[in-house]
């Protein structure tokens, strides 16, 4: 099912629909994929604010943050780990992806890593504010500014982040990782794992 595009004065509101926890698989990228094509094609000059339905992106206000795949023997990509350098600066996404600690809403917003708390009836209206804010004749002026913002980081995905990525696999499945794997089922599920 294709994901749903509205207006919103002159945000367009793009609401994922893939699936009950939009899991990032083929259905996924082709949903998205879809939208970014509507998007260029029927809404050019719209800032966009990308939302779900149900608890597809909503937290409830007792939600705890972190990333946990190192913890149980996954490694954080790198494109990734220097795209969460981008967004909350180096020291935070260096805690967050080797620690596995696990962050209140309040502790999330005081590292960073969340700009501001919003009652979730709320929060939606706040996204769509926000992404208004650039005036219609600045938006030409905003993308520049983003991508300058930006440029530093894609250097880096590009020059280390890509080519290190290609050691993924092997640390994915090695005996540790499969040790660490079976020992996180085992915490979640109570019991052994069978494989």
């Amino acid at each position: 099912m294709s994901w749903t595009i509205e207006r919103r004065e002159r945000v367009a509101v793009v609401t994922m629909t893939t699936n009950p926890v939009n899991a990032q698989n083929q259905a996924f990228f082709a949903d998205l994929h879809d939208a970014f094509d509507r998007l260029e094609h029927d809404h050019p000059d719209s800032p966009v604010v990308l939302t779900g339905t149900g608890r597809r992106i909503a937290v409830p206000g007792d939600a705890t943050f972190g990333l946990n795949e190192v913890p149980i023997g996954i490694p954080m990509p790198a494109v990734y780990v220097r795209m969460l350098a981008y967004a909350w600066g180096g020291p935070v996404a260096a805690r967050t992806s080797l620690l596995g600690e696990i962050f209140t809403p309040a502790q999330a917003h005081a590292l960073g890593m969340v700009r501001e708390l919003v009652p979730a009836n709320d929060l939606l209206d706040r996204a769509v504010a926000i992404a208004g804010q650039v005036p219609e004749d600045c938006l030409d002026q905003y993308a520049f500014t983003k991508r300058a913002c930006q440029a530093a980081a894609l250097r880096d995905i590009a020059a280390l982040a890509d080519p290190l990525d290609t050691e993924l696999p092997q640390w994915m499945t090695s005996e540790h990782a499969r040790h660490a794997h079976r020992r996180y089922w085992q915490q979640l599920k109570g019991r052994p794992a069978d494989w």
